[in-house]
Protein backbone atom coordinates (compact mmCIF):
# COMPACT_ATOMS: atom_id res chain seq x y z
CA UNK A 1 0.00 0.00 0.00
CA UNK A 2 1.19 3.15 -1.01
CA UNK A 3 1.25 5.75 2.46
CA UNK A 4 0.01 8.97 1.70
CA UNK A 5 -1.47 10.04 4.66
CA UNK A 6 1.80 11.33 6.61
CA UNK A 7 3.80 14.13 5.13
CA UNK A 8 7.27 13.86 4.78
CA UNK A 9 9.62 16.87 3.69
CA UNK A 10 12.88 16.16 1.85
CA UNK A 11 15.49 18.47 1.19
CA UNK A 12 15.84 20.58 -1.85
CA UNK A 13 18.16 19.64 -3.40
CA UNK A 14 16.91 16.22 -3.33
CA UNK A 15 13.79 17.36 -5.04
CA UNK A 16 15.87 19.11 -7.56
CA UNK A 17 17.53 15.83 -8.38
CA UNK A 18 14.67 13.89 -8.33
CA UNK A 19 13.58 16.61 -11.01
CA UNK A 20 16.57 16.17 -12.88
CA UNK A 21 16.49 12.62 -13.00
CA UNK A 22 12.97 12.87 -14.70
CA UNK A 23 14.19 15.44 -17.36
CA UNK A 24 17.21 12.96 -18.22
CA UNK A 25 14.90 10.21 -18.65
CA UNK A 26 12.81 12.45 -20.47
CA UNK A 27 15.14 12.94 -23.12
CA UNK A 28 16.32 9.59 -23.00
CA UNK A 29 12.78 8.55 -24.14
CA UNK A 30 12.93 10.94 -26.74
CA UNK A 31 15.44 9.26 -28.48
CA UNK A 32 13.35 6.06 -28.39
CA UNK A 33 10.43 7.64 -30.09
CA UNK A 34 8.98 7.39 -26.67
CA UNK A 35 7.66 10.58 -25.05
CA UNK A 36 6.36 11.36 -21.72
CA UNK A 37 3.96 13.97 -21.92
CA UNK A 38 3.58 17.23 -19.16
CA UNK A 39 1.03 15.40 -17.39
CA UNK A 40 1.54 11.83 -18.32
CA UNK A 41 -1.90 10.61 -16.74
CA UNK A 42 -2.52 7.18 -18.65
CA UNK A 43 0.90 7.38 -20.53
CA UNK A 44 2.98 6.47 -17.45
CA UNK A 45 1.70 3.04 -17.98
CA UNK A 46 3.46 2.64 -21.46
CA UNK A 47 6.36 4.44 -20.56
CA UNK A 48 7.12 1.55 -17.43
CA UNK A 49 6.29 -1.11 -19.79
CA UNK A 50 9.54 -0.21 -21.73
CA UNK A 51 11.26 -0.11 -18.57
CA UNK A 52 10.49 -3.64 -17.36
CA UNK A 53 8.01 -6.60 -17.09
CA UNK A 54 4.33 -5.13 -15.93
CA UNK A 55 1.63 -7.79 -14.58
CA UNK A 56 -1.81 -6.17 -14.38
CA UNK A 57 -4.06 -7.67 -12.36
CA UNK A 58 -6.60 -7.66 -9.66
CA UNK A 59 -6.71 -8.70 -6.61
CA UNK A 60 -9.55 -9.41 -3.80
CA UNK A 61 -11.26 -6.95 -2.54
CA UNK A 62 -9.94 -5.75 1.10
CA UNK A 63 -6.15 -6.08 -0.26
CA UNK A 64 -4.43 -3.14 0.46
CA UNK A 65 -1.46 -3.85 -2.19
CA UNK A 66 -1.54 -1.21 -4.61
CA UNK A 67 1.61 -2.54 -6.31
CA UNK A 68 5.03 -3.88 -5.80
CA UNK A 69 8.45 -3.94 -7.72
CA UNK A 70 10.78 -7.10 -7.86
CA UNK A 71 13.95 -7.37 -9.92
CA UNK A 72 14.53 -11.01 -10.40
CA UNK A 73 17.52 -12.67 -12.35
CA UNK A 74 16.79 -14.44 -16.18
CA UNK A 75 18.61 -16.27 -18.53
CA UNK A 76 17.21 -14.04 -21.53
CA UNK A 77 18.65 -10.38 -20.82
CA UNK A 78 22.37 -9.60 -20.93
CA UNK A 79 22.56 -8.30 -17.67
CA UNK A 80 20.81 -11.26 -15.67
CA UNK A 81 18.06 -9.67 -14.34
CA UNK A 82 14.87 -7.89 -15.18
CA UNK A 83 12.44 -5.70 -13.01
CA UNK A 84 8.79 -6.83 -12.56
CA UNK A 85 6.07 -4.64 -11.31
CA UNK A 86 2.93 -6.03 -10.40
CA UNK A 87 -0.20 -3.73 -10.37
CA UNK A 88 -3.25 -4.48 -8.48
CA UNK A 89 -5.94 -3.26 -11.30
CA UNK A 90 -8.69 -3.73 -8.99
CA UNK A 91 -7.53 -0.22 -7.49
CA UNK A 92 -9.19 2.76 -8.95
CA UNK A 93 -7.51 3.80 -12.29
CA UNK A 94 -5.86 7.46 -10.27
CA UNK A 95 -4.09 4.81 -7.42
CA UNK A 96 -2.72 2.30 -10.54
CA UNK A 97 -1.24 5.71 -12.09
CA UNK A 98 0.36 6.71 -9.00
CA UNK A 99 1.41 3.46 -8.27
CA UNK A 100 3.29 2.62 -11.37
CA UNK A 101 4.99 6.49 -11.26
CA UNK A 102 5.99 5.32 -7.93
CA UNK A 103 7.33 1.80 -9.27
CA UNK A 104 8.82 3.54 -12.33
CA UNK A 105 10.86 5.89 -9.25
CA UNK A 106 12.64 2.58 -7.70
CA UNK A 107 13.59 1.32 -11.33
CA UNK A 108 14.96 5.26 -12.17
CA UNK A 109 16.24 6.68 -8.93
CA UNK A 110 19.83 4.91 -7.94
CA UNK A 111 18.86 4.54 -4.11
CA UNK A 112 23.23 4.02 -3.52
CA UNK A 113 23.69 7.46 -5.33
CA UNK A 114 20.72 9.11 -4.06
CA UNK A 115 20.74 8.01 -0.24
CA UNK A 116 23.99 10.64 0.60
CA UNK A 117 24.37 12.30 4.04
CA UNK A 118 22.02 15.64 3.39
CA UNK A 119 19.07 12.80 3.02
CA UNK A 120 20.31 10.60 5.98
CA UNK A 121 20.12 13.53 8.30
CA UNK A 122 16.39 13.45 7.22
CA UNK A 123 15.22 10.06 6.53
CA UNK A 124 17.36 7.08 7.21
CA UNK A 125 17.30 4.22 4.65
CA UNK A 126 16.77 1.53 6.84
CA UNK A 127 13.07 1.72 7.15
CA UNK A 128 10.92 0.89 4.01
CA UNK A 129 8.60 3.43 4.52
CA UNK A 130 11.51 6.55 4.24
CA UNK A 131 12.24 4.99 0.85
CA UNK A 132 8.20 4.51 -0.08
CA UNK A 133 8.25 8.51 0.68
CA UNK A 134 10.97 9.59 -1.53
CA UNK A 135 9.65 7.15 -4.18
CA UNK A 136 5.82 8.82 -3.61
CA UNK A 137 7.80 12.41 -4.11
CA UNK A 138 9.17 11.16 -7.21
CA UNK A 139 5.69 10.25 -8.52
CA UNK A 140 4.61 13.50 -7.44
CA UNK A 141 7.01 15.42 -9.10
CA UNK A 142 5.96 13.31 -12.58
CA UNK A 143 2.72 13.48 -12.29
CA UNK A 144 1.54 16.57 -11.38
CA UNK A 145 4.79 19.12 -12.08
CA UNK A 146 5.21 21.70 -9.65
CA UNK A 147 4.37 24.50 -11.79
CA UNK A 148 1.06 23.32 -14.14
CA UNK A 149 -0.22 22.10 -10.65
CA UNK A 150 0.46 25.31 -8.94
CA UNK A 151 -1.60 27.20 -11.51
CA UNK A 152 -4.27 24.63 -11.32
CA UNK A 153 -4.71 24.65 -8.30
CA UNK A 154 -4.19 28.68 -7.61
CA UNK A 155 -7.11 29.08 -10.18
CA UNK A 156 -9.43 26.60 -8.12
CA UNK A 157 -8.37 28.65 -4.66
CA UNK A 158 -9.18 32.26 -6.35
CA UNK A 159 -12.59 30.23 -7.56
CA UNK A 160 -13.30 29.32 -4.24
CA UNK A 161 -12.11 32.11 -2.45
CA UNK A 162 -14.77 33.84 0.54
CA UNK A 163 -13.16 37.15 0.13
CA UNK A 164 -10.59 36.87 2.80
CA UNK A 165 -8.31 34.60 0.95
CA UNK A 166 -9.92 31.63 2.87
CA UNK A 167 -11.53 28.41 1.52
CA UNK A 168 -14.93 26.19 2.70
CA UNK A 169 -13.90 22.17 3.58
CA UNK A 170 -16.47 21.62 1.13
CA UNK A 171 -14.94 23.83 -1.39
CA UNK A 172 -11.51 22.43 -0.87
CA UNK A 173 -12.48 19.32 -1.16
CA UNK A 174 -14.05 20.14 -4.86
CA UNK A 175 -10.94 21.78 -5.58
CA UNK A 176 -9.35 18.26 -4.57
CA UNK A 177 -11.72 16.04 -7.13
CA UNK A 178 -11.18 18.80 -9.75
CA UNK A 179 -7.50 18.55 -9.90
CA UNK A 180 -8.01 14.50 -9.37
CA UNK A 181 -9.39 14.41 -12.39
CA UNK A 182 -7.34 16.99 -14.05
CA UNK A 183 -4.03 14.54 -13.07
CA UNK A 184 -5.07 11.86 -12.33
CA UNK A 185 -3.75 10.69 -9.57
CA UNK A 186 -5.70 9.70 -5.71
CA UNK A 187 -6.93 12.58 -3.21
CA UNK A 188 -4.35 12.22 -0.63
CA UNK A 189 -1.67 12.94 -3.53
CA UNK A 190 -3.28 15.83 -4.39
CA UNK A 191 -3.12 17.27 -0.56
CA UNK A 192 0.23 16.25 -0.15
CA UNK A 193 1.29 18.37 -3.25
CA UNK A 194 -0.47 21.17 -2.01
CA UNK A 195 1.98 21.68 0.85
CA UNK A 196 5.08 20.33 -1.56
CA UNK A 197 4.29 23.18 -4.01
CA UNK A 198 3.79 25.74 -0.78
CA UNK A 199 0.25 26.35 -1.40
CA UNK A 200 -1.17 25.39 2.17
CA UNK A 201 0.87 24.83 5.60
CA UNK A 202 1.99 21.06 7.16
CA UNK A 203 -0.21 20.96 9.26
CA UNK A 204 -3.14 22.16 7.06
CA UNK A 205 -2.21 19.58 5.11
CA UNK A 206 -1.61 16.51 7.45
CA UNK A 207 -4.80 17.64 9.01
CA UNK A 208 -7.10 17.32 5.62
CA UNK A 209 -5.13 13.67 5.53
CA UNK A 210 -5.82 12.16 8.88
CA UNK A 211 -8.37 14.42 10.56
CA UNK A 212 -8.38 17.26 13.06
CA UNK A 213 -6.43 17.00 16.01
CA UNK A 214 -8.35 19.55 18.31
CA UNK A 215 -12.21 18.03 17.39
CA UNK A 216 -13.97 14.79 18.22
CA UNK A 217 -15.78 13.47 15.47
CA UNK A 218 -19.00 11.39 15.33
CA UNK A 219 -17.52 8.84 12.42
CA UNK A 220 -13.99 7.85 11.98
CA UNK A 221 -12.26 10.45 9.67
CA UNK A 222 -11.19 8.36 7.20
CA UNK A 223 -15.11 7.43 6.33
CA UNK A 224 -15.39 10.93 6.34
CA UNK A 225 -12.90 11.91 4.24
CA UNK A 226 -13.93 8.92 1.23
CA UNK A 227 -16.93 10.27 1.72
CA UNK A 228 -15.99 13.85 0.66
CA UNK A 229 -14.13 12.77 -2.10
CA UNK A 230 -16.50 10.32 -3.30
CA UNK A 231 -19.56 13.20 -3.46
CA UNK A 232 -17.15 16.58 -4.63
CA UNK A 233 -16.46 13.56 -7.95
CA UNK A 234 -19.83 12.68 -8.71
CA UNK A 235 -20.48 16.80 -8.29
CA UNK A 236 -17.97 17.50 -10.52
CA UNK A 237 -18.82 14.53 -13.14
CA UNK A 238 -15.64 13.05 -13.29
CA UNK A 239 -16.68 10.06 -14.30
CA UNK A 240 -12.85 7.94 -14.90
CA UNK A 241 -12.31 8.56 -11.12
CA UNK A 242 -12.37 5.90 -8.42
CA UNK A 243 -13.07 3.19 -10.88
CA UNK A 244 -11.34 -0.27 -11.55
CA UNK A 245 -10.24 -1.16 -14.47
CA UNK A 246 -9.60 -5.10 -13.34
CA UNK A 247 -6.93 -4.99 -16.24
CA UNK A 248 -5.56 -8.46 -15.82
CA UNK A 249 -2.59 -9.54 -18.01
CA UNK A 250 1.12 -8.97 -19.59
CA UNK A 251 2.41 -6.91 -22.76
CA UNK A 252 3.06 -9.49 -25.19
CA UNK A 253 1.86 -12.48 -23.37
CA UNK A 254 -0.99 -13.79 -25.50
CA UNK A 255 1.67 -14.31 -28.55
CA UNK A 256 4.06 -15.89 -26.03
CA UNK A 257 1.28 -18.03 -24.82
CA UNK A 258 0.32 -18.80 -28.47
CA UNK A 259 3.73 -19.90 -29.40
CA UNK A 260 3.99 -22.32 -26.43
CA UNK A 261 0.63 -23.92 -27.08
CA UNK A 262 1.99 -24.74 -30.75
CA UNK A 263 5.48 -26.08 -29.61
CA UNK A 264 3.62 -27.96 -27.03
CA UNK A 265 5.48 -26.91 -24.02
CA UNK A 266 2.64 -26.72 -21.54
CA UNK A 267 -0.20 -29.25 -21.04
CA UNK A 268 -3.57 -28.19 -22.41
CA UNK A 269 -5.37 -28.16 -18.89
CA UNK A 270 -1.97 -25.21 -17.98
CA UNK A 271 -2.64 -23.17 -21.30
CA UNK A 272 -6.64 -23.32 -20.29
CA UNK A 273 -6.00 -22.21 -17.01
CA UNK A 274 -3.78 -19.49 -17.84
CA UNK A 275 -6.21 -17.81 -20.84
CA UNK A 276 -8.81 -18.13 -17.82
CA UNK A 277 -6.85 -16.53 -15.00
CA UNK A 278 -5.56 -13.47 -17.57
CA UNK A 279 -8.78 -13.44 -19.43
CA UNK A 280 -7.12 -13.75 -22.57
CA UNK A 281 -9.57 -14.97 -25.59
CA UNK A 282 -8.32 -17.57 -27.80
CA UNK A 283 -7.72 -16.11 -31.40
CA UNK A 284 -7.76 -18.22 -34.68
CA UNK A 285 -5.52 -19.44 -36.20
CA UNK A 286 -3.46 -18.25 -39.36
CA UNK A 287 -5.35 -19.15 -42.22
CA UNK A 288 -8.83 -19.15 -40.60
CA UNK A 289 -9.61 -15.62 -41.18
CA UNK A 290 -11.17 -14.88 -44.31
CA UNK A 291 -9.88 -11.77 -45.49
CA UNK A 292 -6.45 -10.90 -47.75
CA UNK A 293 -3.88 -9.47 -46.69
CA UNK A 294 -3.83 -5.58 -45.54
CA UNK A 295 -0.96 -3.10 -47.08
CA UNK A 296 -0.54 -0.96 -44.11
CA UNK A 297 1.30 1.36 -46.45
CA UNK A 298 -1.45 1.99 -48.76
CA UNK A 299 -2.45 5.75 -48.86
CA UNK A 300 -5.29 5.84 -51.67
Amino acid sequence: MLNLDNIIDLPTEKVKELNDIIEHERTELKKKNLYINRIPREDIFNILDDYCTVVFYPLPDGESNDGFHVTMPVDYNDYGEEHFVFLNTAKPKEKQIFAAAHELGHIWVEEETFWDDTLEQVLTREKKENVDAVMNRFAAELLMPGEIFQRSANALFQRFDTGDHKISYIDLFRAVASLMDEFCVPAQAVICRFYEVQLLGKNVCQELLTGPTDQKLSIDYSDLFGEMVKQCVREGGYTDLLKSSEKRGIRDFPEVLNEVEQKGLFSEQTIAQLREVLDLPKIRGEGEVPIAPINIRETE
